[in-house]
């Protein structure tokens, strides 16, 4: 037996419980010394705020079981090494890492665009040029809270850029051809 802290599926119930212990001790670490307490992860997110006859596209998430999430939210993600690398080639594998660990990522508003161009891409199918064009809006005040991925839960500070994407018509056919697929 590995225990309750040994390697377990991310679908396991042991694991969703690893989840629910790590969010409880984060939550009060951060409740009891808000004032003092630093965030261990910063993570950057390019939104889309897409409108179709007067309605936002909204994406249903992959992790459709968790109550306590919303199952539709923008379009949209996390920046990753790989975006970052992307928007600047003289980038290491190594300094990019060092960079999504700290607030300093949203100030490269290209590798930002970057991710938000893949996640277009991944979750409408839209390409940038091609089906629609973007431009910056607003980048949204920091908002810290308990996050992560799997069992993985860490306070974190999230900063969010939020793009007005503008399609022709060609990013309409397609759009509504992936809705009727």
């Amino acid at each position: 037996s590995k225990g309750f802290w040994g390697a377990q599926s991310d679908r396991s119930e042991a694991s969703e419980d690893q989840r629910n212990v790590l969010e409880y001790l984060e939550g009060q670490r951060y409740k009891y010394s808000s004032d003092i307490v630093q965030p261990i992860r910063h993570v950057h997110v390019a939104w889309a705020l897409i409108c179709v006859d007067g309605k936002f596209l909204l994406h249903h998430r992959e992790d459709r079981n968790r109550t306590s999430e919303s199952n539709y939210v923008l379009v949209g993600g996390k920046v990753s090494q790989s975006d970052l690398m992307t928007a600047d080639k003289t980038l290491s594998a190594n300094d990019a890492v060092k960079l999504l660990q700290n607030q300093d990522a949203s100030n490269t508003l290209n590798g930002i665009e970057v991710a938000l161009g893949r996640e277009m891409s991944e979750e409408t199918g839209l390409e940038s040029g091609t089906h629609y064009e973007y431009s910056h809006w607003r980048t949204l005040k920091p908002y810290t809270n308990v996050g992560g991925a799997g069992a993985v839960r860490a306070l974190t500070e999230y900063h969010i850029h939020v793009y007005h994407i503008q399609l022709n018509q060609d990013g309409m056919l397609a759009l509504s051809k992936k809705v009727l697929d």
